[in-house]
């Protein structure tokens, strides 16, 4: 098999994991969002980024270490496994002391108790990477996409008991804990060969200076990220964070799930690109192209789609939500082509740039969240992220073509045909269901269905003519026909 359909196999199966678990999702928020407040759901949503901040400091850059190795080196794996499991702990007792602290940061005096409950899941994390992490490198997609399917259905299964039971923001991460610890002990048991035993130390300190540089980057894109949250809860409340925390279930988390899989897969072979830039080039260019034909025009229909299912899914006195959900759209589909291109810059460990764009994103956001808290405004809140993101991926692409590793000219092209038919399928689903607003939801939304069958319908048509289906058939992706 190509390397080229490795890859694609690959990313099929951990996304097909991740989309089984989305579906059970949908139907845990259904339940959830009708039993906890949105005020509780702020305390979560409180409880979830600061536990984010706190593993990012744990697990670093402990999974690209693996994904970066040339070869499989049992002793150098088992030095980072074994930093993985005191960093866990490092992190869980952070989390028990500082929850106090955390809390009064974001202005929710109940996200205490969330706050400690999730030093249960981070006490794992970092372990938990470094093994998917392994599997990932040693190609055992199809275990992992077992793995964490089953434990995902599982932890919603087990949390949403829990749920409907106490109805309070801890027991919300009851799927979590769950979850990572089946995660954690199934790749444990995966990849022991490799993981227990004798450790070997000569390259590990040169593994953890690799994995502290990108720590530095994700501490700087969480700081984007999170701000305009904290400005949120603090300027207006602790209802806004709960709409926000809605809002990513139909936005930012499902799409976030095709990254993570795109990502995941892709990421050990970035390092074939380390010291020639003749494949980066052409593969790079055409990889971020038919990334963005795919992500936007499917980004579109969702934006256009999110009034009619947010009601329907979560019921009434989620209004703001939909509004959120659907800049987080926006954000969340060109995050994910400017996130595969940070990842090859970071396999290629070109830091110095990637710094220099993600400062760029902060302080974008630093303002437009500073002018939202000035003014009184909480829609400001949302200008930042993706108005921030399309400078950042013009500051990667812009290095990335001085250095020879990208086609600025052929890229520029893709991304402009994409923008345009990413509109017009905006404007079908928006018109559809404007014209229906009196009818039944699923009059609607089988409208806006309606629209997107007549896109597929008109791209299969004329295949031959769009850049993704070259793309695919360049790179043996799709069987030429007989």
């Amino acid at each position: 098999m190509s390397t080229s359909r490795t890859v694609a196999a690959g990313a099929a199966w951990l996304y097909g994991a991740q989309a089984i678990v989305v579906v059970f999702q949908f139907g845990y928020a259904a339940l959830t969002s009708r039993i906890v407040s949105p005020e509780g759901f702020g305390a979560y949503g409180a409880a979830l980024a600061t536990m984010a901040l706190v593993a990012l400091l744990a697990t670093g850059g402990l999974a690209p270490v693996m994904s970066r190795m040339a070869e499989i080196d049992a002793g150098r794996v088992r030095a980072v496994a074994l930093a993985s499991g005191g960093l866990g702990l490092v992190a869980m007792a952070t989390l028990l002391v500082g929850a106090p602290a955390a809390a009064a940061v974001w202005g929710i005096a109940d996200a205490v108790p969330p706050i400690r409950t999730t030093a249960a899941i981070v006490v794992v994390l970092p372990f938990s990477a470094v093994a998917m992490a392994l599997a990932r490198r040693a190609g055992r997609f199809r275990r992992l996409a077992v793995l964490t399917a089953g434990a995902g259905v599982c932890g919603l299964a087990v949390g949403a008991v829990v749920v409907a039971h106490y109805r309070t923001a801890d027991s919300l991460l009851v799927a979590q804990i769950t979850t990572q610890w089946i995660i954690a002990i199934g790749a444990a048991v995966s990849e022991r060969r490799h993981l227990f035993g004798r450790p070997d130390l000569r390259h590990f300190r040169r593994d953890i200076g690799f994995s502290n540089r990108v720590t530095v980057s994700k501490v700087i894109s969480y700081a984007s990220g999170v701000l305009p949250k904290i400005v949120g809860s603090s300027t207006f409340g602790a209802s806004l964070l709960g709409q926000w925390n809605r809002a990513e279930v139909v936005s930012s988390v499902p799409l976030q799930q095709v990254l993570t899989a795109f990502q995941q897969a892709l990421y050990p072979e970035f390092r074939h690109d380390i010291d020639d830039n003749r494949r980066a080039r052409r593969v790079w260019t055409d990889l971020l192209g038919m990334l963005a034909w795919l992500v936007l025009p499917a980004g579109a229909w969702l934006i256009g789609t999110l009034p009619v299912v947010v009601p329907v899914l979560f019921g009434g006195g989620w209004e703001l939500a939909v509004v959120i959900a659907q800049v987080l759209v926006l954000y969340s589909a060109m995050q994910l082509v400017n996130v595969v291109l940070s990842t090859a810059l970071e396999a290629l460990g070109w830091f110095t740039v990637l710094w220099t764009g993600q400062t760029t994103v902060l302080v974008i956001v630093a303002v437009t969240s500073g002018v939202s808290a000035w003014t009184g405004t909480w829609w400001v809140l949302l200008v930042g992220p993706p108005l921030s993101i399309v400078i950042q991926h013009g500051i990667y692409t812009a290095a990335a073509a001085k250095r020879g590793y990208l086609d600025s000219k052929t890229l520029a092209r893709s991304y402009w045909g994409a923008g345009a038919v990413a509109l017009v399928v905006w404007g079908g689903v928006a018109s559809v269901t404007a014209a229906g607003h009196d009818a039944a939801p699923g009059v609607r939304f089988a409208l806006a269905c309606a629209v997107l069958l007549l896109a597929a319908g008109a791209a299969w048509l004329t295949r031959r003519r769009l850049p993704p289906y070259q793309v695919a058939m360049r790179y043996g992706l799709l069987s030429r026909p007989k």
